[in-house]
């Protein structure tokens, strides 16, 4: 059960970072 909450919050951080680095990209 921990495998699979850890790895859901991992794949949820990713996407959540990719979103934020795609609304504002650095240069």
């Amino acid at each position: 059960m921990n495998y699979l909450i850890s790895l859901a919050i991992g794949v949820a951080v990713g996407v959540l970072y990719n979103l934020l680095d795609f609304r504002s990209p650095a240069p």
